[in-house]
């Protein structure tokens, strides 16, 4: 049987993993909205509306994705 091997996330690792996972959640039923003609409404702009926290919130999961994405990089040189 194969064994897992534990991978150790330090705080900036869990909190970009749950916005990437926020993220994702969000933009399902942002893109199952306009595949079937609607307009692309997404949970966040629905909780937050329009305002700053939208911003805030979309721009913390790109960030959260840029992070991840360097530190694959990084990692498996």
């Amino acid at each position: 049987m194969a064994r897992c091997r534990t991978i150790r996330m330090n705080l900036t690792d869990r909190i970009s993993s749950w916005l990437l996972l926020i993220g994702g959640f969000n933009w399902l039923p942002a893109g199952v909205s306009l595949l079937f003609g609607g307009q692309g409404n997404d949970f966040i702009r629905l909780i937050f509306g329009d305002g700053i926290l939208s911003g805030i919130v979309f721009t913390l999961v790109g960030v959260s994705a840029v992070y991840f994405f360097v530190r694959a990089m990084t990692k498996f040189k």
